[in-house]
């Protein structure tokens, strides 16, 4: 049960980490961010619907939740890129 408890909070932080890589990635790619929009919707889609499919898959759990987290972490590292990508007072200024 415990190890349960620490998986959970070691996910929480990993995914938080996305958040800050996500904000990095766009700050030091400001000038690809536009042109990059449908790259960031098309990789979303597809680690969401790789999700979907693991999900439904008969794996060992830990493969299976390790797999997801990684996902988790592409999609919220992307779609801070994305969401950005939409500022333009970020896009334009240094």
């Amino acid at each position: 049960m415990q190890e349960c408890w620490l998986f959970g909070i070691i996910s929480v932080l990993i995914l938080f980490l996305a958040v800050l890589i996500g904000f990095f990635l766009a700050k030091i790619t400001r000038e690809e961010l536009k042109q990059g929009r449908i790259w960031f919707k098309i990789l979303i889609f597809a680690c969401l619907m790789a999700v979907i499919i693991l999900t439904l898959l008969p794996l060992e759990n830990e493969i299976k939740m390790s797999s997801i987290l990684s996902l988790f972490f592409i999609i919220i590292a992307t779609s801070v890129s994305l969401v950005k990508s939409y500022d333009k007072k970020f896009v334009r200024g240094k």
